[in-house]
């Protein structure tokens, strides 16, 4: 017997949805993007920026499955803002090694 305003979990159903990068979707102007990024040695730093689970891992993911001749180095850069953290507090770090 659950207590009032409780339900069962059995009851409820959750839809979960992969946030993990595809290697089949459609590049459209992303290829053209890319192609000239490759076909113009000056360019240096490229930079492919959007919301979280915008597709940006997936575009990578399948241009480099279509270009298999290319090889990719995959750097993966990310911000997070602390609303309560103040410049000059102490952060410390916590550090738990894989393997042992």
């Amino acid at each position: 017997m659950l207590g009032k305003g409780r339900t069962n979990m059995d009851e409820r159903t959750y839809h979960f949805e992969r946030l993990t990068p595809i290697n089949d979707v459609d590049l459209n102007v992303y290829e053209e993007a890319i192609n000239y990024v490759f076909d113009n040695s000056d360019i240096r730093n490229v930079a492919i920026s959007g919301a979280y689970s915008a597709g940006k891992s997936s575009i990578l993911a399948s241009y480099d499955r279509k270009h298999s001749n290319l090889r990719f180095l995959h750097i993966f850069l990310a911000h997070f803002e602390y609303p309560d953290y103040k410049v000059g507090t102490e952060v410390k770090e916590s550090f738990t090694p894989i393997f042992t």
